[in-house]
């Protein structure tokens, strides 16, 4: 297991990986010692690309192989707002009770434990009331990522009249 960074708009990421998984991607200050390798890992290298993309704006969903390891609610919360679309947002209500389980509470906690920042999109869920509560980036990256992402939402037909 490895890591490597990525300047983004918005700090510095964080990807750790192997050939197989991707364990982390999280908002540093700063790079740790950098590993020597002569061939990045494959599932490491698949995700910094993907990641490079995505702050292109041409990338809207990720396929990479997490290595998930929290407990079996965390995990559904997870996979329940890895399907909220790119521009999209809810609430911790909305995901609490298409989920059937938990409390919305529960759900922010289970978010605030997602250790895969961007690619399980946990910044796409705001309180009931539209505050940029409970990200581990922090709620100014939030706001960028949301405004980012409604930026490249698919467009809308254009009306000739």
């Amino acid at each position: 297991m490895t890591s490597e960074y990525l300047d983004t708009p918005i700090g510095l990421l964080e990807i750790t990986g192997d050939d197989s998984h991707i364990y982390a991607v999280q908002f540093v200050e700063e790079k740790k010692e950098a590993d020597t390798y002569t061939f990045l890992p494959r599932e490491l290298a698949k995700g910094l690309e993907q990641l490079e993309a995505y702050f292109k704006g041409s990338l809207s969903t990720f396929d990479l192989q997490l290595a998930e390891r929290g407990t079996a609610f965390q995990r559904r919360v997870w996979t329940h707002t890895s399907a909220i679309p790119k521009g999209q947002i809810k609430t911790y209500k909305q995901v609490q009770q298409e989920l059937g389980e938990g409390a919305p509470r529960a759900i922010g906690q289970a978010l605030g434990k997602n250790p895969f920042l961007i690619v399980i999109p946990c910044h796409r869920v705001l309180a009931s009331t539209g505050d940029l509560t409970g990200y581990a980036g922090g709620k100014d990256r939030k706001a960028w990522l949301l405004s980012f992402e409604k930026a490249y939402q698919a467009p809308k037909q254009l009306s000739l009249f």
